[in-house]
């Protein structure tokens, strides 16, 4: 590493930390803490050690479906600016742009999504963890001051920024800032481990700190917050009660096991061997991190051993956590150890740690690690209460005990992974909700609690709760799927599609998303594109779910009508949903009944409104027919193919559901040739 003059940034640096010395006070800790809905995790398409490591860590942590991204680029370790910024960035800032991203705090990349991008730095690439820090600014382009991070005063003295949980909300730059690490290392089992480390880990263990002699400049200065001065690492850790080792010998420290946290000077040791270095073994939950440029130029095994020291050795010897550089960074911004060990002894998390003992963003640094991993936190006890009781009607309470020795700021209540309220008093905590809003049976229940310290740490409570209420409020028709019939349901917001019936008057309404539809018996009938909500009773007809409607509501009559499904036919109706709502015979995949599709096949027969159409898919043996028969006031002649466009229904043959199509117009069929 070579020296770097910082002060350029001195008065820039001043100016934040004014900002931030106002929140640390300002009794916004609760903001963060770092939880799994904190947490974004980016996948690599193109890579199956990334999609499975993504799977693992997602199930590991419970982190919600809706919070992992797939992207799609090279799987390459090196990639060029152009690939970084259209391929990674662009749809990382496009997915976090969308509200339900609002509470990501960090992000996690998966092996398989780049390491490192070339932005024309003549000092090396750019890590990539390293710039998506400041995804939430596509304007920056270049390395930028980090204001959760170290800064400096006039005569090289340096202070640590803001210690406080963590949060991309806090208000520290125009911008918002992630904090962004990687699950990487040689091997799917090496990053398990890792994952599973870091669930698992507890205080304990040494920390060995391995400083050089006879350095002087920048090596001297950074060689220094190792210890053992004041405001050393060796300093912070001894106030914080842990057990250390710190050599000030040249000799290069190998032999020691059950380590907590490392940090030494990797291959600019001139004792320096492989050997020495892979010497460690470590806990679960241990940190590392070296003064040594290029310690994550790969994370890669190499082919022989004989090369100078990789941060992803240390995985293999049990460490759970660490930061390395993909280039050249400068001793400048290296790692400051003091700040990294004494936040993480402290109960900060290991990417807040990390996050804050750097002084750049948009630069060379490359965190690996769970972001969440906290062995010296003290999480709130939390306790889901009466989650036997039924929540019913409009004024229904969810409740939670939680307690922490230095008490608990909020609680936040989650229901099907949604936000339905939070509560500052306590010890029992609870939010009102209206139960009639909601579907009946059951629903997942989250309790977050957050204590009341800078650090903010999150403790969480699940459960299972039943809603019962006369009329089930759905959010999506093909929740409606689930009741028999005479149950009331209640659908908002649903596109009518076709305004004719099964048998008497009717309509057919879809969701706008494409994803179900259902038929709707009413005496009043809205026009085709109208927004309706619809409440009203359960029933079956002809193996077609109904909605028996005792109210509709028309709230707009120009919603866009959505595209027809292109379907072949013997895809057309698909398989059943649970005991109350039969598929067609021999049906498979997801149920497209009262949907809006598209189908093709030569007409085969006619009759009194009404042909049928074969595209050579259905078998009598399997489907009861093997045929499509169309009702429709249009009916070309036999031997023509057609194109259908209509609303897929159904009827019985011989006891048995089989698929029809429902036309709107004549307009629906398309003569292809005769």
């Amino acid at each position: 590493m070579e020296g770097r003059n910082a002060l350029q940034r001195v008065k820039l640096l001043q100016v934040v930390w004014v900002i931030v010395s106002c929140i640390a006070f300002s009794g916004q800790s609760c903001l963060a803490g770092g939880g799994p809905r904190n947490v974004l995790v980016v996948v690599n398409s193109r890579s199956s050690i990334s999609k499975q490591i993504a799977d693992y860590y997602r199930q590991a942590r419970k982190i919600p479906p809706k919070n992992v991204l797939y992207i799609n680029c090279p799987e390459a370790e090196y990639v060029t600016k152009d690939v970084c910024e259209n391929m990674i960035r662009k749809p990382i800032y496009d997915y976090l742009s969308q509200p339900s991203m609002n509470d990501i705090d960090y992000i996690v990349l998966t092996k398989g999504v780049p390491l490192a991008a070339d932005y024309g730095d003549s000092t090396g690439r750019y890590s990539v963890t390293s710039i998506l820090t400041c995804v939430g600014d596509p304007s920056i382009m270049k390395p930028t001051p980090n204001p959760y991070g170290p800064y400096s005063l006039p005569g090289g003295v340096w202070l640590p920024g803001p210690e406080i949980a963590w949060s991309s909300k806090l208000p520290l730059a125009n911008h918002r800032i992630y904090c962004v690490t990687r699950l990487d290392g040689y091997s799917f089992d090496t990053i398990k481990a890792m994952i599973d480390g870091g669930l698992s880990a507890v205080p304990g263990g040494t920390y060995l700190l391995d400083k050089r002699v006879n350095v002087t400049g920048w090596y001297y200065v950074v060689n220094e917050r190792l210890g053992a001065g004041d405001g050393s690492a060796y300093a912070k850790l001894i106030a914080n009660g842990a057990d250390v080792f710190l050599d000030q010998t040249s000799e290069f420290k190998t032999g020691f096991s059950n380590l907590m946290g490392y940090f030494g000077w990797g291959s600019n040791d001139p004792n320096y061997s492989y050997s020495k270095f892979v010497g460690n073994t470590f806990r679960p939950g241990a940190i590392v991190d070296t003064f040594y440029s290029f310690s994550a130029r790969t994370l890669n095994k190499p082919s022989s051993t004989n090369y100078d020291s990789l941060i992803a050795e240390l995985f293999e010897k049990g460490a759970c956590g660490g930061n390395g550089f993909v280039s050249e960074p400068y001793v400048s911004t290296a790692t400051f150890p003091n700040i990294l060990f004494d936040r993480y002894t402290k109960g900060f998390n290991m990417a807040e740690s990390f996050f804050g003992a750097m002084n750049e963003l948009f630069w060379k640094s490359c965190i690996i690690g769970d972001p969440l991993m906290a062995p010296y936190a003290t999480p709130p006890q939390v306790t889901l209460l009466s989650l036997d009781t039924p929540l019913t009607g409009t004024n229904a309470k969810l409740k939670a005990y939680a307690c922490d020795e230095s008490g608990v700021s909020k609680v936040d209540f989650y229901i099907d992974d949604e936000l339905i309220g939070s509560s500052s008093v306590g010890p029992v905590f609870e939010v009102t909700i209206d139960s009639t809003q909601m579907s009946i049976g059951e629903h997942k229940v989250e309790a977050i609690a957050y204590e009341n310290t800078p650090v903010a740490t999150q403790g969480f409570a699940y459960g299972i709760v039943n809603v019962y209420n006369e009329v089930s409020k759905v959010k999506k028709i093909s929740q409606t799927f689930a009741y028999p019939d005479g149950q009331k349901v209640a659908v908002s917001d649903k596109v009518v599609t076709l305004a004719r019936g099964i048998a008497g008057p009717g309509f057919y309404i879809q969701e706008p998303d494409r994803t179900a539809g259902i038929y709707v018996k009413s005496a009043v009938t809205p026009i085709e594109g109208s927004m309706v909500d619809v409440v009203g009773a359960m029933s079956s007809s002809g193996g077609e779910r109904v909605i028996v409607a005792d109210s509709v509501i028309t709230k707009a009559t120009t919603a866009a009508l959505p595209r027809p499904i292109g379907i072949n036919n013997s895809s057309l109706g698909g398989a059943s949903v649970g005991p109350y709502t039969q598929g067609v015979a021999g049906g498979k995949g997801p149920r497209n009944i009262g949907l809006l599709v598209k189908t093709w096949g030569r007409v085969v027969g006619i009759g009194d409104g009404w042909f049928a159409i074969s595209d050579g898919s259905l078998r009598k043996s399997i489907n009861v027919r093997d045929f499509i028969r169309v009702y429709s006031s249009a009916v070309p002649p036999v031997g023509a193919f057609v194109s259908v466009v209509g609303i897929c229904g159904s009827e019985q043959d011989s006891c048995r559901n089989v698929a029809i199509i429902r036309t709107r117009n004549s307009d629906d069929v398309a003569i292809i040739r005769k």
